[in-house]
């Protein structure tokens, strides 16, 4: 298994999830466009809610380059989970992410379905399966606030702030996710989109 991003906090959070058991050398902090694997190496490529960054065209070809004949390629992303029972929450949550916290340069993108197309008209690729996958877990204010930090938007809003401000940015964050779950857990909706 090797992990491919061009974000090293990203990768750092990986490594941090998935080691020991993956060795050091499988994470690449590079773009899609070019992975340092041999010619016919993969038998399968996850791209995890980090299509609507990439090339489609470049990034095609070097899967192409480093898939077997026969492999696979799945693409997928989520939703911003939703609180099952607290829809103020919810709400307070998209506004954050569609004001606050959204990049100025970053520009409407279409469905996962209408970014995808490439890969279904391509003539190496065809589509074996689409679907949506629900799972729900349970998270407390701590918990909400890692997943909502690992979203793109989210660093992108925080690199806008010197370290110690982050820091701040964050603790407020979950004081914030706290008063809304009275201290307490809740549970939330994921909703995977998959082709």
């Amino acid at each position: 298994m090797y992990f491919v991003d061009p974000d090293s906090e990203m990768l750092r959070e990986a490594k941090r999830k998935f080691s020991p058991q993956i060795p050091d050398q499988n994470f690449f902090c590079t773009s899609s466009t070019s992975i340092p694997l041999a010619d016919d190496s993969l038998d399968f490529i996850l791209i995890g809610s980090a299509w609507h960054w990439m090339d489609p065209v470049k990034t095609i070809t070097e899967v192409q380059r480093v898939l077997k004949d026969g492999g696979g390629v799945y693409i997928f992303e989520y939703q911003f989970p939703k609180a099952c029972e607290y829809s103020e929450l919810n709400n307070w949550i998209r506004i954050q992410f569609n004001n606050e916290w959204k990049p100025s340069t970053q520009k409407p993108r279409g469905s996962l379905k209408e970014i995808t197309e490439c890969w279904r008209t391509h003539s190496q690729f065809s589509q074996s399966y689409s679907g949506t996958i629900v799972q729900e877990r349970l998270h407390d204010s701590h918990e909400l606030a890692g997943v909502i930090i690992s979203q793109s938007r989210y660093q992108h809003f925080e690199q806008t702030f010197p370290e110690n401000e982050r820091l701040t940015k964050r603790a407020q964050l979950e004081t914030k996710l706290s008063e809304f779950l009275g201290g307490s857990s809740a549970h939330f909706r994921y909703e995977y989109e998959g082709y």
